[in-house]
């Protein structure tokens, strides 16, 4: 469930990273300081996001190896 919301906000936030190097040089410093703003802290939502991802899946793996254990 947790993946359904991380790959769209990966994508989002990729976006976002290539309208602002896109419109760097045509875009009054003003407009680009709050769009730095909004892309550092989706870059960084979508960091939690995964790092969740990453560790209910190395849970899931591990729990599943322990299952797997003779005497288990």
């Amino acid at each position: 469930m947790l993946l359904l919301v991380a790959i769209p906000i990966t994508f989002a936030t990729a976006r976002i990273w290539r309208l602002l190097f896109d419109a760097w040089s045509s875009t009054p410093r003003h407009v680009l300081r709050e769009f730095l703003g909004e892309a550092v802290a989706a870059t960084l939502i979508a960091l939690v996001l995964w790092l969740m991802v990453g560790a209910i899946a190395w849970t899931w793996v591990s729990d599943r190896r322990k299952s797997r254990r003779p005497g288990n």
